[in-house]
C-alpha cells in the first residue's frame, strides 16, 4: 500500500529531545540514516499591518544511505528546505506504558529553497576541489532583445517574443 507524497516547506530546527540539529548513524546492517526535524509556518499580515507567523506544523524526516549521508553534509539550521517525501504515521510506547502516535516522512528528495538565497550544487561523485566551476560567479540571466511586452522587469527572459501581437 502507497503512503500519501507530502510536499513541504520549512526550515530546519533543532529535535526537542536532545537538541541536536539531526540524529545520525549506521544500522548493523551497513545502511546509513538520518533524522531532522521540518518546522513550517506561514507568514501572516495581522490587523495592525506588522507581519507575523499563522499556524505551523512540524515533522520528523528520516532519510537512508547515500541521501542520508548528502543531508547530514549539507543541512544547516535555520535554512529553508523542500522535503519531497511519503508521510507514515508511527505508534510507540513511552516509559510509562502510554502509546502515543506521531507522523514521519520518509525523504525522497531534499533540496534548498532558493526564494530568499542562491545554492550551488557540487557532485556527490566529485572529489571535492576538483570542480573549479564552483567558485565561479554564476552567469548573468539572458538580456531580452526588446521591451518586455508585459510590462515588467523582464529578467526571466521568458517574455513575447518580438513581432508576436498581444492577446
Amino acid at each position: 500500500m502507497s503512503t500519501p507524497t507530502i510536499i513541504l516547506v520549512g526550515r530546519i530546527v533543532k529535535i526537542k529531545k536532545d537538541g541536536n540539529l539531526f540524529n545520525a548513524g549506521t544500522t548493523k546492517n551497513g545502511k546509513n540514516y538520518i533524522q531532522f526535524r521540518i518546522l513550517c509556518s506561514n507568514r501572516v499580515k495581522n490587523p495592525d499591518g506588522s507581519w507575523g507567523y499563522g499556524a505551523s506544523c512540524s515533522r520528523t524526516c528520516e532519510a537512508w544511505n547515500d541521501l542520508a549521508t548528502h543531508i547530514q553534509n549539507s543541512i544547516k539550521e535555520g535554512d529553508e528546505y523542500i522535503v519531497i517525501g511519503n508521510e507514515s504515521d508511527e505508534r510507540f510506547d513511552d516509559s510509562s506504558g502510554v502509546t502515543h502516535y506521531t507522523q514521519k516522512v520518509n525523504v525522497r528528495e531534499i533540496g534548498p529553497s532558493l526564494r530568499w538565497g542562491t545554492a550551488q550544487l557540487v557532485n556527490a561523485n566529485q572529489q571535492y576541489g576538483q570542480r573549479q566551476a564552483a567558485s565561479a560567479p554564476a552567469p548573468a540571466m539572458p538580456q531580452q532583445a526588446g521591451p518586455d511586452p508585459w510590462g515588467g522587469s523582464g529578467f526571466d527572459g521568458f517574455s513575447q517574443p518580438a513581432g508576436e501581437p498581444a492577446f
